[in-house]
């Protein structure tokens, strides 16, 4: 059976890495609404005491949540309109005798939504620097390399009880 590259896409190594960055970065400035699978949202004593650590005011603290929810208004968009393309060029290339010029469009236009997911991230980091001072950018960095250490240890530490845990006979094949 072979796979379809959408389905690839969804849990490749490096794929996707700045969708899953703007999430992680979000929560640890404790300034969005949403966060990452498996993840709880933050209180608001630990939002509060994020902001204290950085140094910022509740009015940059108002700002970056407003600039984050646009963006996940914006990456929402942008990831419908990718999978609905990509649904349609994985159902043109069920066809022995595809269009070409359609399947060519559809690429085009999903590399174009790939480069304005950079460009929404790249705007973000401006955004960023000019809500906050050098100061606080820097303390926030710092505060976003510790927790995803920390979300790293544990995301290893799982794996290995997963890996650990008793296995079935089968060997997790199917039993047909």
């Amino acid at each position: 059976m072979f796979l379809r590259s959408s389905a690839l896409c969804s849990w490749a190594p490096g794929v996707n890495k700045m969708s899953r960055m703007i999430p992680l970065i979000a929560l640890v400035l404790s300034l969005a609404a949403s966060v990452c699978v498996a993840q709880r949202p933050q209180s608001d004593e630990e939002k509060e005491a994020n902001r204290v650590k950085i140094g910022m005011s509740r009015e940059q603290q108002s700002q970056i949540e407003a600039m984050w929810a646009e963006t996940d208004r914006q990456m929402k968009e942008v990831f419908s309109r990718s999978n609905d393309l990509r649904k349609q060029l994985d159902d043109l290339y069920d066809s022995y005798d595809f269009d070409r010029n359609v399947a060519g469009r559809l690429r085009h236009e999903i590399v174009a939504l790939h480069r304005k997911r950079g460009l929404i991230f790249a705007e973000n980091q401006e955004k960023l620097r000019r809500i906050l001072s050098r100061d606080q950018f820097e303390r926030m960095t710092a505060l976003v390399k510790a927790q995803r250490e920390q979300q790293r240890k544990l995301w290893e530490q799982r794996r290995k009880e997963f890996e650990s845990r008793p296995r079935d006979s089968g060997h997790g094949k199917p039993p047909f």
